[in-house]
């Protein structure tokens, strides 16, 4: 929602911008510039933030609450574009005005009202959209990774579950409930960063508890020996 938001709010100014770039007076233009400038920045933020909550969800899932989670997001997403351009401003209100846009050929030149100063341009910018585009990219590699690994630890664990040498896994019911337990719980310890060794272990303590109770069912089920079926009633 806040990066569609952003998102918005650059095309409206942008197009704002070059609607009235070329009439309006140099106050207004640096107020336009100001403003695109910063839902660039705030787009840029909050395609860094979606990846660390996508990192928070899919890769971490256990225990991540953080206290008023979407408030610190959100004074972070529009907060840091607010102070880096407080910072820009107050430095000198001349980094922002009308831009010149060089045009080859024989076409007249064309311009906008954006960032004068090139050193704030490139800074701002480029490297800020550089540094977003590699934590993105990185986050996308971890999050592949990660779920091609859960993906093959489940299969396995499953297979170890249902076919593996645990101890009194006398029917196949028995052997699925193990494994459908055996894949959420070292599922669970993986997200939990307890290491694989570690779940297993807790697995195998659940195989034990399903084995006992389905061993205890059995026993409350089975007819004991000597014991007469109900007389039928004489007529």
């Amino acid at each position: 929602m806040n990066l569609s938001a952003a998102l918005f709010l650059l095309n409206v100014t942008f197009l704002t911008n070059t609607r009235l770039s070329s009439s309006c007076t140099d106050s207004l233009c640096k107020a336009m510039a100001v403003l695109l400038h910063y839902s660039l920045l705030c787009s840029f933020t909050w395609m860094g933030i979606e990846a660390f909550h996508l990192y928070i969800m899919l890769i971490k899932v256990f225990n991540t609450y953080i206290k008023c989670y979407m408030l610190k997001l959100r004074l972070v997403g529009w907060g840091i574009p607010a102070g880096v351009l407080s910072i820009i401003v107050g430095v000198s209100t001349d980094n922002y005005g009308w831009y010149s846009i060089p045009v080859n050929g024989n076409y007249s030149s064309t311009g906008i009202c954006w960032i004068t100063n090139k050193t704030v341009h490139y800074i701002t910018n480029i490297a800020y959209f550089v540094l977003i585009f590699l934590g993105n990219t990185t986050m996308l590699i971890i999050l592949c990774v990660k779920v091609i690994r859960l993906k093959g630890v489940h299969y396995f664990i499953r297979a170890a579950a249902f076919y593996g040498p645990w101890p009194g896994r006398n029917n196949q019911v028995e052997g699925l409930e193990m494994a459908d337990v055996g894949a959420q719980v070292t599922l669970q310890g993986w997200g939990d960063g307890i290491g694989l060794r570690k779940a297993i272990v807790k697995l195998q303590r659940h195989c034990r508890w399903i084995h006992f109770r389905a061993s205890l069912q059995d026993s409350v089920k089975r007819p004991q020996a000597g014991t007469r079926g109900p007389e039928r009633e004489n007529d």
